[in-house]
């Protein structure tokens, strides 16, 4: 019943009546039943167990710590429940195969919540990205620079809030990276050729990165003969840029540059 959770409730306020937050589920049923009573929710529960056996619930949002969101999707999964998990999806890679393959067995929807892809401008721009976009689009896409940085002291106190804990999940890595990964990584389709970091690691060792920089390259080994004749480096070649951190506030943009044409999308781009 954290930030995450209220701010998913407090925008489905705003969709279609086609659905109803149906139960509310928390490790403390006094957080849940206040939790429900702010977003008048009908059923509130005092475990998740008991929230993934609800029979009124077809899916299952999960906001709880990052730790823990490979073990609660399991259940609801297992109690033929639909689920939509804050990212990251899992702390692993291996987990969320996991998850993707029990979904699949049990023909249940897996899904991890990058709101991102659903904003419009989001969308627009992957419609005039890439070699096969309309004639107004900027064609193959060779640079991508995205950042997300915020001030962590107007998220919680620094060191004890679970935004730095690294035992929960926390630092600028899992928290707000996800983000900046997925909008550079959107016109390509595949994994990066290559990828570099580096970062600022807090002094005291239970406290995870407070901020990092990455650098990815995609290479598809493709070159143009058209781009040889033209002189122009080959087509195939591009690189990617991202920046986040809980030091400050940054403007929160994200720029795709293509040949034809170069696409801004102004904070907040994520």
């Amino acid at each position: 019943c954290g930030k995450a959770a209220h701010d998913f409730s407090q925008a489905l306020k705003f969709l279609s009546p086609r659905h109803i937050i149906a139960a509310v589920g928390s490790r403390s049923l006094e957080r849940a039943q206040s939790f429900a009573k702010l977003h008048q929710i009908p059923n509130a529960h005092g475990s998740y167990r008991e929230l993934c056996a609800d029979p009124t619930v077809d899916v299952v949002y999960i906001a709880s710590l990052h730790p823990d969101h490979r073990s609660h999707a399991e259940m609801a999964l297992n109690n033929g429940k639909h689920v939509l998990i804050e990212k990251p999806i899992t702390m692993t890679a291996s987990d969320a195969e996991h998850l993707y393959d029990l979904g699949r067995r049990l023909n249940l929807f897996v899904g991890e919540g990058m709101w991102t892809r659903f904003f419009p401008a989001v969308e627009w721009t992957r419609q005039h990205l890439g070699a096969e976009s309309p004639n107004d689009g900027i064609g193959t896409v060779r640079v991508v620079q995205a950042d997300f940085s915020i001030d962590g002291s107007d998220v919680g106190p620094y060191p004890s809030d679970s935004l730095y804990a690294s035992e929960l999940g926390g630092g600028a890595a899992w928290t707000v990276m996800p983000y900046v990964v997925g909008a550079a990584m959107m016109p390509f389709g595949q994994e990066p050729d290559s990828v570099a970091a580096n970062g600022i690691l807090a002094d005291d060792d239970t406290v995870g990165d407070l901020a990092l920089g990455m650098t990815l390259t995609f290479d598809s080994s493709m070159m143009d003969a058209d781009c040889i004749e033209s002189g122009r480096p080959p087509s195939g070649k591009s690189i990617a840029s991202g920046v986040v951190s809980y030091l400050a506030e940054s403007s929160e943009m994200t720029m795709y540059a293509g040949r034809n044409g170069r696409i801004t999308i102004a904070g907040p781009a994520h």
